[in-house]
């Protein structure tokens, strides 16, 4: 098979512009971050002495709420300046990582504020005391949940800014916070009106959101330890960055593995004439792999740049190619064909095939390979299985029925 892999030399982890990018990232993160704790910090102090005061669970539990979302935002901070520490022998890729892990400490913080709310809003239920709520202390509520809205919107802010996934459901979680505030002042009004309590079942009501939140972070930061499919825009810039390329025709085999927000180490396979010289693929490779790293705010380094090399000169290679694109393409599953490769002479071809997840690809190469010999019976062929690592395949199949056409 015409696959010769070229390993690029791309900018380094420790580059001016990474350095930068990276320092005004965690400056961003690390202010938004004090901020909130701060709001959160004096948010718990007054809610727990309102609680307290008025003998209000419901609002105590709003308090360690608070309080834990202060602890978070700490830890938030600590994950992020260890996160950002230079690569070393044993972590050549960077710390990035570190901030997955952190956010399973903070879910695992939030987990426990959720159950120990739920098990304090039971005790309440079973044995209730009657609170008793002062003009001072339903205002000081009110003026929290305005707080909260106004905090969830520029934390959430800042963190799409810095591409923060943390920052993000940091937000979110204080415009949810608004919420179950909102649900603690309706408590506190229904019963200054009407002498009904509902006091602990509201508890248990926010203890129910703040367990979900918990294991929601949870499995996200799962997700992502574990490694997940390459992020659709970012592999869609990818494609344009080489669609303007005057030598590399498509982006195949894209890979992109997550360091860290924002930091990506990939590779992928691009066809290219079969005339060009090892001297222009080698241009053609650094300069493809600048631009992805300039263009990306240095987001993306490309450890490698795979070639298929594209028959340009036999019109019967050429023909057949088209032909058995259209064989493969007409089964189910089949998403893609590319990287094909013929010789004539030794009466030989190849190619690559991407299909879905969830068939049974060998099944489905063996009837291929029937479909195909039945019109080349004197050729031998190898088909190569690829999975769909990221959206570029499946959208070149919805565009274009002839993935070869530039």
């Amino acid at each position: 098979m015409s696959d010769t892999s070229h390993t690029s030399h791309h900018p380094g982890t420790n580059s001016a512009a990474g350095r930068v990018h990276v320092r005004n990232r965690e400056k961003v993160i690390v202010r938004t971050s004090i901020i909130g704790i701060a709001v959160n910090v004096a948010l718990a102090a007054f809610k727990a002495a309102v609680g307290l005061l008025s003998n209000s669970i419901a609002v105590v539990l709003d308090a360690v709420n608070n309080l834990s979302d202060a602890i978070s935002s700490i830890i938030t901070i600590a994950g992020t300046k260890l996160s950002n520490r230079e690569a070393d022998r044993e972590h050549p890729f960077g710390h990035g990582r570190i901030e997955y892990i952190t956010t399973t400490v903070i879910a695992a913080i939030i987990m426990y504020a959720g159950i120990s709310s739920l098990i304090e809003s039971i005790k309440g239920i079973v044995n209730p005391e009657t609170p008793a709520y002062s003009t001072t202390s339903l205002v000081i509520i009110a003026v929290a949940v305005v707080v909260k809205i106004l905090l969830g919107r520029f934390v959430q802010a800042k963190g799409r800014q810095v591409h923060s996934d943390t920052l993000i459901a940091s937000g979110s979680d204080a415009l949810f916070d608004a919420v179950i505030s909102t649900s603690v002042l309706a408590a506190a009004l229904i019963f200054t009106f009407t002498s009904i309590s509902l006091e602990a079942y509201v508890g248990v009501v926010i203890a129910g959101f703040i367990i979900k939140a918990a294991i929601e972070m949870f499995r996200d930061a799962m997700k992502e330890i574990i490694g997940m499919r390459s992020d659709s825009e970012l592999s869609i810039r990818v494609a344009e960055i080489v669609a303007n390329d005057p030598e590399a025709e498509g982006v195949y085999d894209l890979i992109l593995h997550s360091y860290g927000p924002d930091r990506y180490v990939g590779s992928f396979h691009t066809e290219i004439s079969d005339q060009m010289t090892a001297s222009e693929i080698d241009t053609m490779t650094r300069r493809l792999t600048n631009e992805i790293y300039d263009q990306t705010d240095g987001q993306i380094i490309m450890a490698a740049i795979g070639i298929y090399a594209r028959n340009t000169q036999d019109n019967a290679v050429i023909e057949m190619r088209t032909e058995v694109t259209k064989i493969a393409m007409q089964h189910g599953g089949v998403i893609q064909v590319h990287g094909f490769t013929a010789n004539m002479d030794e009466k030989y071809m190849a190619f690559d095939m991407v299909v879905v997840f969830g068939i049974d690809s060998e099944a489905l190469m063996h009837h291929i390979m029937n479909d195909i010999s039945e019109k080349y019976p004197d050729f031998s062929l190898n088909i190569k299985i690829d999975r769909d690592t990221s959206d570029l395949a499946s959208m070149s199949c919805e565009l274009d029925a002839d993935p070869y056409r530039k």
